[in-house]
């Protein structure tokens, strides 16, 4: 009798909701996502007009940080000011999202490509909403029909028009501003 009430006990300890980080797994029940979704698509607006269709495999949304977590592939589409005229496309393997500031990071296996054909790749990128820039801290590589530079660091617009690029090397046909 007395090892069915020590087993019952056990049990019940056992389903405590907190009892993740009481086995010393470190984590607390806020560690975890209160949501997770596959297969996940948002579009993301302001004032009626599309900013960015985000698509990933695997969507893991922390509601009271506001924050989003893809993973096992992650592909954003961004829109230009017209209605529906897509600037550029972002691919990686994972990525971020904070949805306080629509600010974006992707990492690992990081392509970014134009509707026009340039294209850039690095480990890491990050979208700054409210000025509405890409850019990269790591080595970039950026690829055009005539370019190929690579650089330790990179700024550019949405469309991947007017782009900075830190330490630049390689082969352009492009004149130097003055």
């Amino acid at each position: 009798m007395r090892l069915i009430s020590l087993i019952i006990i056990l049990l019940l300890i056992s389903c405590d909701p907190d009892s993740i980080n009481k086995k010393g797994f470190g984590m607390k029940r806020d560690d975890l996502p209160d949501q997770t979704y596959q297969n996940y698509i948002t579009i993301e607006t302001e004032m009626g007009k599309r900013k960015f269709r985000l698509w990933t495999m695997i969507f893991e949304l922390y509601s009271q940080k506001k924050e989003v977590f893809c993973k096992d592939s992650m592909m954003i589409t961004f829109y230009d000011s017209e209605p529906d005229t897509v600037s550029s496309i972002l691919r990686s393997h994972d990525g971020f999202w904070e949805q306080r500031t629509n600010n974006l990071m992707a990492v690992n296996n990081v392509s970014l490509k134009s509707v026009d054909g340039k294209s850039l790749y690095t480990d890491t990128l990050y979208y700054d909403d409210r000025n509405k820039k890409f850019y990269s801290e790591c080595d970039v590589m950026f690829v055009t029909l005539t370019d190929t530079l690579y650089g330790t660091a990179f700024k550019s617009d949405i469309n991947l028009d007017n782009i900075e690029i830190e330490n630049a090397s390689g082969v352009s046909n492009r004149a130097l501003k003055q």
